[in-house]
Parts: structure tokens; C-alpha cells; sequence
């Protein structure tokens, strides 16, 4: 038995303990939506594209055309990913 353990008991938590599901988890922006939503999924696609397309023109600027076509190629696939989780979403 490691230190202050004690045998057959539990450390009680604070609040309600009938509740079993993890709460909703919200995400900043102007619309925040629980976490593990299907609109949280489209709103994280839509932000790797964004990233990967900041990066791309990061990349042009410094003269990197062969890094840059490398994420072209990833920021169309999830350019392609936003869009049909968000055709998804509409439906």
C-alpha cells in the first residue's frame, strides 16, 4: 500500500456524482460548440485548412515554391474535407 493510501476507500469529488457523462467541453470563436460535435468537426477542418493556407503563402514569400506545392497538396485534401463535412453539416 503506497503513502496515504488507505485500504477499501474512495477520495470523495466535489459536485454531483450521479452524473457519468464528461460534460461539453466549448471551443472559442463566435459560435462555440460542444467539443465531439458535428459542427465543432467542420469547424476544426475549416481551421486546418486555414492554417495550412497561411502556411502555403508563408512558404511563397520565402522563395519556397517546392515546399510550398507540397501544402498545396495538403491544404487541398482538407479544403476537400471542410467542404464535405460541411454539405454534410447542411443536410
Amino acid at each position: 500500500m503506497g503513502i496515504g493510501a488507505v485500504a477499501g476507500s474512495e477520495i470523495p469529488v466535489a459536485g454531483d456524482q450521479s452524473v457519468t457523462a464528461a460534460p461539453a467541453v466549448s471551443i472559442a470563436g463566435d459560435v462555440a460548440e460542444p467539443i465531439g460535435s458535428y459542427a465543432s468537426e467542420v469547424q476544426l477542418a475549416y481551421a486546418k485548412y486555414t492554417e495550412l493556407y497561411r502556411l502555403y503563402n508563408d512558404l511563397l514569400a520565402q522563395g519556397r515554391q517546392t515546399d510550398a506545392a507540397t501544402v498545396a497538396s495538403e491544404m487541398n485534401k482538407a479544403k476537400g474535407e471542410y467542404d464535405t463535412l460541411k454539405a454534410k453539416a447542411g443536410k
